[in-house]
């Protein structure tokens, strides 16, 4: 098929969500504007094990130390799903269920929601970067997530991490509103499935693809974001072995857990071989 490798997995029918409530009572659907807690996505048959893949790398970020939802799966009637808590709600003092106003970083930046892929004209990660700088109330921890956020995609072969899989929370403590880097969400794998697109969302360097970036091109990206390149260089070389070791000591429940692990790990053994 004519530009099959170019599909992308938000244009391939895999991101169906749903937005529930769920409670001590059981999972309903929030009705008039009530606020929901999770959000459902259900499996897509197109793509094999798509919610273990998910599941899987969201756990490997959360071990990894990087903020990111909570996501477990489950299933009905024999159809898997994805369920993921929502982290943009708190309970007021009545424990009434409140929304925290969320901002992706295509909408920060004034992007229509429909570019967000760089080489559409979406953002890149100089602009995603400098963003936080501008807005973010904790930058200097924000631009070291965003930094291991960067580096965890790469490794996974999440070539889907687009601007809008990026968002700011803003909470109002004490009367002053503030900013913060999102915990991370949407960590897939799309270097698993052959009919996705090998391009990354946003480049590193001057590349778009994985297989082509070289030490050269980590170092332009460190430059282009404002960072030492020897502090970055170091912490990135300390998040892959950190990967690694995660991965070496993890159990691993199915084929597809299995085929990301090896070749996460057969990425950051060479990503860290380079940084060495």
């Amino acid at each position: 098929m004519a530009g099959r490798k170019n599909v992308r997995l938000s244009l391939a029918g895999a991101q169906n969500k749903l937005a529930i409530h769920i409670d001590d009572k059981g999972i309903s659907l929030p009705l008039q504007n009530s606020p929901s807690t999770h959000i459902l996505k259900p499996t897509i048959p197109r793509f094999e094990g798509m919610v273990a893949n998910e599941v899987f790398c969201m756990e490997l970020a959360r071990k990894a130390e990087l903020p990111t939802a909570k996501a477990t799966s489950a299933s009905s009637e024999g159809i898997e799903y994805l369920l993921a808590e929502r982290y943009d709600r708190r309970l007021a003092p009545d424990e009434n269920l409140l929304r925290l106003h969320q901002e992706d970083f295509c909408q920060a930046l004034g992007f229509p929601p429909h570019i967000k892929y760089q080489n559409e004209g979406g953002p890149s990660l100089s602009q995603c970067f400098a963003l936080i700088r501008s807005v973010s109330s904790t930058p200097a921890p924000d631009l070291l997530n965003l930094l291991d956020a960067v580096t965890f995609n790469f490794l996974i072969g999440n070539n889907d991490a687009h601007g809008k899989n990026f968002s700011f929370l803003y909470r109002t403590d004490s009367g002053t509103l503030t900013a913060s880097l999102a915990p991370l969400y949407d960590l897939i794998s799309t270097k698993l499935y052959s009919e996705l697109s090998p391009k990354m969302a946003m480049k590193i360097g001057s590349k778009y693809l994985p297989h082509q970036v070289r030490l050269q091109h980590w170092q332009d990206l460190w430059n282009e974001v404002g960072f030492s390149e020897n502090a970055a260089r170091k912490r990135t070389l300390r998040f892959a072995q950190k990967i690694s070791k995660i991965l070496s000591a993890s159990p691993l429940a199915n084929p597809i857990e299995q085929k990301i692990a090896t070749a996460t790990s057969l990425r950051a053994s060479r990503l860290s071989s380079m940084l060495i």
